[in-house]
């Protein structure tokens, strides 16, 4: 039987795009010369760290699959 994860890479994609606008926003801000307050640094850290979670959570089942052939195993 073959896993139905045709999802998985489509969400893996959205979450690297996420970080990558939420970095870009942030170096921009800060090359602009203004200081984060400590609330927008938690901000930052959260979105970027949530998208990179996301991305790791949403390949670990294709590479699991990719591995092992028994899906009692994954």
């Amino acid at each position: 039987m073959e896993p139905n994860v045709g999802a998985l890479p489509v969400i893996a994609e959205v979450g690297i795009g996420f970080v990558g606008f939420s970095t870009i926003v942030a170096v921009l801000q800060q090359s602009s010369g203004t200081r984060f307050t400590s609330f927008q640094v938690l901000l930052i850290h959260f979105y970027i760290e949530t998208g990179l979670l996301k991305v790791a959570l949403a390949v670990l089942p294709i590479a699991l699959f990719s591995f092992f052939d028994s899906e009692l195993l994954v």
